[in-house]
């Protein structure tokens, strides 16, 4: 136990070291708190079903009592023993129960194999395909296989959530066709994130692909040639007066397109705004 920082309740009580230095700590602990008890001074204890409310919680969300324990800088047996006690307890101290109830769920957390909640993983995916990335190609460059079932499924393993989201953030930005990839094989792959009506990146908020009850920017929709439609400029032209072969020229989108992404958005109201400005203009 060389390596250990001796003289510290927590070496005393997390590493279980009986070293002179450590028991002394560990007693000196005890007796400042018996000071304080009989001073009225003590500080009142957490409920222990608070914080056993909060890791049941965590375990629902994969992550287990070894790695919560690592999380909150306490020990195991402490997590343990408030999750199952062997006895009543009277509560948990103000420092145990602050450190556990900051830990959080987050995906770097996770064991590989843990399943989480996969509607991060469909997003980002979607969003790929939307530029045109083939899942074959996402698979070869991940080293994972059967990505078309993490479409329709409700849960993945952390591991692949993880290699997904690490691939979405490299390449959202950019389309496929730097990386030498058949372009029949993007626009098959694009035809088919239109068929299905997925957005793209710009669509999201980083905070909030895996929120299950956020929705993304239906104003940001793909053309088929991958170009981005942003709504807005096409509302700031048609306000402005601008004809379809302005609208087309400024968006970098063919009228269809354009057409299809205002209607899915809600806002038929811009193709009529553009249709009549070239009417008031002749």
């Amino acid at each position: 136990m060389a390596h250990l920082e001796h003289g510290r309740l927590t070496t005393y009580v997390n590493s279980r070291c009986r070293c002179a230095r450590c028991t002394a700590a560990a007693r000196e602990y005890g007796r400042r708190r018996a000071r304080l008890r009989a001073y009225g001074q003590l500080e009142e204890l957490v409920p222990v079903e608070t914080v056993a409310t909060h890791l049941t919680w965590l375990t629902t969300h994969g992550l287990g009592s070894r790695q919560i324990a690592l999380l909150a800088h306490v020990s195991r047996p402490t997590v343990d023993g408030i999750l199952n006690p062997s006895t009543p307890r009277r509560g948990v101290t103000p420092r145990v129960a602050s450190a556990i109830l900051a830990v959080l769920p987050g995906l770097d957390y996770y064991a590989d194999n843990a399943l989480i909640c996969g509607v991060g993983t469909q997003r980002r995916l979607q969003a790929l395909m939307v530029l045109g990335w083939p899942l074959a190609e996402i698979q070869r460059a991940t080293g994972t296989s059967a990505l078309h079932r993490c479409l329709t499924r409700a849960q993945v393993t952390a591991r692949l959530a993880r290699l997904i989201r690490d691939f979405y953030e490299a390449h959202w930005s950019a389309g496929p066709v730097a990386a030498h990839i058949p372009h029949a094989s993007i626009a098959r792959t694009r035809a088919r994130a239109q068929r299905a009506g997925w957005l793209p990146p710009l669509a999201w908020d980083d905070d909030l692909l895996d929120d299950p009850t956020a929705a993304g920017d239906p104003a940001v929709r793909p053309a088929p040639n991958g170009v981005r439609i942003h709504l807005e400029d096409v509302e700031f032209l048609a306000v402005h007066g601008a004809s379809w072969d302005e609208v087309q020229t400024r968006t970098g989108a063919c009228r269809n397109s354009i057409e299809v992404a205002c209607a899915r958005a809600g806002r038929p109201d811009l193709v009529a705004r553009v249709t009549n400005n070239r009417r008031v203009a002749a």
